[in-house]
């Protein structure tokens, strides 16, 4: 089909937002071209407003019609977009229709580790919507994107707003906490207002402090516009300590300790059943000892980072990787940059981010100098990966080692700091706690004792690691959450099983494996390593 079908009825019915190939959408299977259609009204009490439509992701190229009218297209299969549909609206029903073309990995943009025969550490893809779609009421000027840049040391907070339809308006910034007035400011539409925040209670893994912040967009003393928001007060650098370069949280130390999350789920693939369960293996991250999270080949829905904000989970977020083995021409690098640049746009808010993981491995790799130098004129408050793994280009804010399955530490740099990227992936099967019969370990554990011990014995071979200050952060894929959030089910390197209950077997003292080996990090004696 190649002509919108407008006025038809489609021969199946899919459940938004799921990507097609998952078992919740209803479909399940891939297809690189789809086509949505579905009718809507709009609210008699939104008369005189502008209705913006917006889509929080859709896998990868979108182009959307509105009563046969071409509203828009989109490239890019993990950041937002909106269309004003005002002006292709009718008085009674309303047809939607998107045309949606995703190749997958016979293409080479952004797309991670979907694959269309996922084998090994490569998975399903998820094509098509897979995050929510809505329509959104706004007057003719309105707020379109904060930007909130923390500065601990100055104790501030630097607001910037942009708009649409602006033109004398202005900005007032108030500034709550649990109800009670902190501070405020006021401003113009793309201007920097800084904003003082007195003794600033400072946002950290153990301590998920967060400011609420109340913005409205005035003419003269008209309220035309409100937006609520948040943000945490906090600092993420590099630091000199002795003969080696540390990482420095809040401008003290933090070993930081994290899984790899993959962000795949069993019936939903990129989609999570609910919200509840977002929350709920962030909170077993936490409940197992670890501050961190690194969120590997993918960009999740906001709600996410909303929850690692509220609950205290540091995050490293991986940029999606093009298609690995392959030289990416001039017009897959632009593409690849425009993804990158809306993924920072888009959640540098989040106080829990503080690095940015450019490339992973080498997939898809080039032009580290450029890209990092790049990303840091974007967002100079976080820390920037250039390359995990390996592929050096000798750039960035650290060296990053993967090594399966004992860690293993780069040497030490007098410029940036080393870490341990990647180790672990030791496997545990649990009958009954498993979706399909595939799956994919570096090396299999026959029980839960067994995966214990394992478990422990890398930890604490970290303290040797340590005790030559190479150290600096360690992420594990420990491996009793089974089927590796894959719908192919062949990566069991992460910290519970699909269905939870078989977590308890597999992982019965992690935390107690973390307090025994790598909660002794803060007595190290950097100094004289």
């Amino acid at each position: 089909m190649k002509c919108p079908p407008v006025g038809q009825l489609l021969k199946e019915t899919i459940l938004v937002p799921f990507p097609i190939e998952s078992a919740l959408s209803g479909i399940m299977r891939y297809h690189d071209r789809m086509w949505y259609r579905r009718t809507f009204t709009i609210p008699p009490e939104w008369a005189g407003e502008r209705v913006l439509l917006n889509f929080g992701a859709v896998d990868w190229e979108a182009t959307v019609y509105v009563n046969g009218h071409t509203v828009g297209s989109h490239r890019g299969g993990y950041d937002a977009f909106s269309f004003d549909i005002t002006d292709q609206l009718n008085g009674g029903a309303n047809e939607l229709i998107v045309n949606v073309y995703d190749p997958t990995n016979l293409g080479n943009q952004p797309m991670g580790k979907q694959r269309l025969y996922g084998t090994g550490v490569w998975y399903t893809p998820a094509s098509g919507i897979w995050q929510t779609v809505w329509l959104e009421p706004v007057p003719a000027a309105f707020i379109t994107h904060l930007q909130m840049i923390p500065d601990i040391d100055r104790q501030t907070v630097q607001l910037l707003v942009s708009g649409q339809g602006i033109t004398t308006h202005t900005i007032e910034a108030r500034v709550r906490h649990a109800n009670a007035f902190v501070a405020g400011a006021l401003g113009g539409v793309g201007s920097p207002i800084t904003i003082p925040i007195p003794l600033p209670h400072l946002w950290s893994p153990d301590d998920p402090f967060l400011y609420d912040i109340q913005i409205d967009l005035k003419s003269g003393s008209t309220l035309v516009d409100h937006v609520d928001s948040y943000f945490g007060m906090r600092k993420i650098s590099l630091q000199r300590i002795g003969d080696y370069v540390r990482l420095m949280f809040n401008n003290q130390f933090l070993f930081q300790m994290g899984v790899m999350a993959q962000g795949y789920w069993p019936d939903g693939i990129y989609t999570a059943p609910t919200d509840e369960a977002l929350r709920f293996d962030l909170e077993q991250a936490k409940a197992l000892g670890y501050n961190l999270v690194r969120l590997h080949m993918k960009v999740e829905p906001a709600r996410w980072y909303y929850w690692t904000d509220r609950l205290g989970l540091l995050v490293w977020q991986d940029m999606p990787a093009m298609r690995d083995g392959y030289v990416p021409p001039d017009a897959d690098r632009a593409q690849f940059e425009i993804e990158l640049k809306e993924l920072i746009n888009e959640r540098r808010n989040s106080p829990a981010i503080i690095m940015w993981i450019l490339f992973n491995e080498g997939w898809g790799q080039y032009d580290g100098v450029r890209l990092t130098s790049l990303v840091k004129s974007w967002d100079s408050s976080r820390l920037v990966d250039t390359a995990s793994g390996w592929r050096e280009e000798w750039t960035g804010d650290v060296v990053d080692r993967h090594s399966y399955v004992d860690p293993e530490a780069p040497k030490p740099q007098i410029d940036r700091a080393s870490v341990t990227g990647e180790f672990g992936g030791i496997g545990l099967k649990i009958p009954g706690h498993t979706w399909g019969i595939v799956g994919y370990a570096y090396k299999w554990r026959k029980s839960g004792a067994e995966l214990q011990g394992a478990y422990l014995s890398m930890f604490l071979g970290l303290q040797g690691l340590k005790g030559h200050s190479r150290l600096e952060r360690r992420r594990v894929h420990s491996a009793c959450r089974h089927g590796g959030r894959t719908q192919r089910l062949v990566d069991l390197r992460s910290s519970c099983n699909e269905d939870r209950p078989g977590c308890a077997q597999g992982c019965p003292s992690a935390s107690d494996c973390h307090s025994r080996a790598a909660h002794r990090a803060p007595t190290v004696d950097f100094n004289s390593a």
